[in-house]
């Protein structure tokens, strides 16, 4: 980002250019993180913390501190939360016996 800054003064499109390279990668990241199994999902959350980092980084790094600071404490505000609730799809597949496996030993 800073170094997309410097060239701005001759190039003034290199800041979008610069910040689409930034975003593609962090998409590329947070699609990475997310694995399907069965019916299973997991890193449904990793992905979005990805791109809440990603966000706050660039605001950050463009002199919006302020934003990046609220949107950071607000993420890590909401995704505690999140994690307080119970989740009853995923204690009844914790529950459940898996059929591979031979218990008649």
């Amino acid at each position: 980002m800073l170094l997309g800054r410097h060239f701005a003064d001759a190039d003034p499109s290199s800041i979008s250019r610069t910040l689409q390279g930034f975003l593609s990668g962090i998409g590329f990241l947070g699609g990475a993180v997310i694995f399907k199994g069965g019916f299973e999902v997991k890193g449904i959350k990793a992905a979005p913390a990805i791109w809440i980092t990603g966000a706050v980084g660039l605001a950050i790094a463009t002199s919006y501190w302020w934003l990046g600071v609220t949107v950071g404490l607000v993420t890590a505000a909401v995704m505690f939360i999140a994690d307080s609730f119970p989740d009853e799809v995923r204690e009844e597949k914790q529950e459940m016996p898996n059929p591979n496996s031979d218990s008649k030993k």
